[in-house]
């Protein structure tokens, strides 16, 4: 694997019709090979305000094969279809506690070949759908089961399979914050039947981090106070690839594993870049607009770190790219970095805080825009060129 550090790479990405100029990256420990510039030209902007139509939000979002897109409403209960070019095209699903409907709709929203997966946290099911008709195929209870008298935990992470078998993830969170004599806690990969039975119960486990999902509950005068939007504490991140590889990544480290479908780890994606610092500054911004118990929990669970995590989210494109958003307190901006197909970092771009993406297929980017004060959109951008070798 090649090790690559870069420092002062200027990189221009066009978004919304203008220009963004990137700042100079300061979290490298030596000079190295620039990357090349990366241009995305926006092509559609779907707003929610159709007429017609009853939309909340847009959560989440996946696109299939044909470029359609699926949006999750969380506030609404829905999932929308909007046509390649962004047409509405209808919707399906609404609250409730019966056949096609959810208590609690995941923003993880999943297509494999004809249909889309719907997680349900409360009711703790898997709803399939049919993408074209949208009606439902069947309802998977998710299970509950013990590995070595422990409990695997909540279904936290769904990949659809082309077999209609569902790799999944199971984590087995910390309710409280751990003594030192506690044992780990454990994330477990598993394999269900398109029925939900266990094909593979545990198929490899890792420890889960403390706090899990960034967030943790703690004590206080009798209560059980639960604190979230922890992201200055590492997180765990997992995507799939074409060949169905699974890729994890713990946030604090660019460390990211791909496990072929014997769980043989095949590839280790890891570059010597330094985490920024996690300022006194950093600290009383987070705690401005917290409450005095919020900063008594963060003493009682060891303080702050020193560093900052240094990945925020990652995407694995149809192509067998890595896209890798970099944590970078300095600027409001968002800082990416893509690997080609052998692993190696050969290209950056910045966009506005306020996107967060979801897919990379077939030459355009997906994700979904939340405007201050205003309802989310979703976007799409055309990627100009890669200039891959």
């Amino acid at each position: 694997m090649k090790w690559i550090k870069l420092s002062e790479v200027v990189v221009i990405i066009l978004v919304y019709g203008w220009l963004i100029s990137s700042c100079n990256s300061e979290n490298q420990s030596s000079k190295g090979p620039g990357l090349k510039t990366l241009t995305l030209i926006e092509d559609i902007s779907i707003s929610p305000n159709i007429p017609g139509t009853s939309i909340g939000d847009f959560s989440g979002l996946s696109v299939d094969s044909e470029g359609s897109i699926y949006a999750a409403d969380v506030r609404l209960k829905k999932i929308h279809h909007f046509s390649s070019k962004g047409g509405y095209l209808g919707s399906l699903g609404h609250k409730g506690k019966g056949p096609g409907e959810f208590i609690s709709l995941d923003t993880k929203i999943r297509v494999q070949s004809d249909t889309l997966y719907v997680k349900d946290n409360i009711a703790k099911r898997i709803s399939l759908f049919d993408r074209k008709t949208y009606q439902l195929i069947r309802i998977i209870n998710i299970p509950n089961t013990k590995i070595n008298s422990d409990p695997i935990g909540s279904l936290k992470q769904m990949f659809p399979l082309q077999n209609g078998n569902i790799l999944v993830a199971f984590v087995n969170s910390y309710t409280m914050a751990p003594k030192t004599t506690d044992p780990p806690r454990m994330t477990t990969i598993s394999i269900l039947s398109p029925y939900g039975n266990f094909i593979e119960k545990n198929c490899f486990q890792f420890s889960t981090p403390f706090p899990a999902g960034q967030k943790f509950a703690i004590l206080n005068s009798g209560a059980i106070n639960v604190f979230t939007g922890l992201s200055f504490y590492p997180d765990i991140k997992m995507a799939i690839g074409p060949k169905e590889h699974l890729y994890v990544g713990k946030s604090d480290s660019l460390l990211i594993r791909e496990y072929d479908r014997s769980w043989k780890i095949i590839d280790n994606l890891s570059y010597n870049y330094v985490p920024p610092t996690l300022t006194n500054v950093n600290i009383d911004s987070i705690l401005e607009n917290r409450s005095n118990s919020f900063e008594k929990a963060i003493e009682e669970v060891g303080g702050f770190p020193d560093k900052w995590p240094v990945l925020q989210n990652f995407l694995i494109d149809d192509m067998g790219r890595s896209w890798i958003e970099l944590v970078n307190p300095e600027t409001p901006q968002q800082t990416w970095w893509i690997l080609n197909k052998e692993g190696n970092p050969e290209w950056k771009f910045k966009l506005p805080p306020d996107v967060k993406l979801y897919a990379v297929k077939n030459g355009k980017v997906y994700g979904i825009l939340q405007p201050p004060e205003d309802l989310p959109f979703i976007v799409r951008y055309r990627i100009k060129e890669f200039n891959e070798k």
